[in-house]
C-alpha cells in the first residue's frame, strides 16, 4: 500500500558565523598563501643542499608538501570569499601577501630587505589600508 504522505523536505544545513564571514576567509586565504611561499622556499633550500638540479628532489621534503597543502587550503578560502566579496576588493586586499612574505622572510629566513623594497612594502601597506577603509565605509552604509 503506497504511503499517502509526501516525503519530508530535506532540512537546510545549519551554518554558523564562520561560514558567513567572507573577509575572514579572505584573510585566512592570504595567510595560508604566504605560509605556502615560506614553506616551499624552505623545502627548496633544503633540496639544494641535497644536490637537486631542477627542484624535483624538493618533492621529497615534507616542507614542500606542507606548502602545497597550504596553497590548496588557500584556494578554497579564496573561492569561498569570492562568492561574497567583489573581485577588485579581494584582489587589492590580497596585496597583503606582498608584505607578509618579505617580512616573514626577513624575520624567519634571515633574508635581507634593501631600501627600495622597504619603500615598496610601505606603499603596498598604504594601498591595502586605503582599500580596507573603503570596504569598511561601504559595509557601514549597508
Amino acid at each position: 500500500m503506497p504511503d499517502s504522505q509526501p516525503a519530508a523536505a530535506v532540512a537546510p544545513v545549519a551554518r554558523g558565523p564562520w561560514w558567513k564571514a567572507p573577509y575572514l576567509h579572505l584573510a585566512l586565504s592570504i595567510l595560508l598563501s604566504a605560509a605556502a611561499q615560506l614553506l616551499n622556499k624552505h623545502g627548496a633550500d633544503e633540496s639544494i643542499t641535497k644536490g637537486a638540479v631542477f627542484g624535483f628532489q624538493g618533492l621529497g621534503s615534507w616542507w614542500v608538501w606542507a606548502g602545497i597543502a597550504c596553497m590548496i587550503a588557500s584556494l578554497f578560502g579564496w573561492l569561498h570569499a569570492l562568492r561574497s566579496v567583489p573581485l577588485n576588493i579581494a584582489f587589492n586586499l590580497a596585496g597583503a601577501i606582498q608584505v607578509i612574505v618579505p617580512l616573514s622572510s626577513w624575520i624567519l629566513l634571515h633574508e635581507a630587505i634593501n631600501g627600495q623594497r622597504w619603500l615598496g612594502i610601505f606603499l603596498i601597506c598604504a594601498g591595502v589600508v586605503i582599500t580596507a577603509r573603503q570596504v569598511g565605509a561601504v559595509e557601514e552604509r549597508l
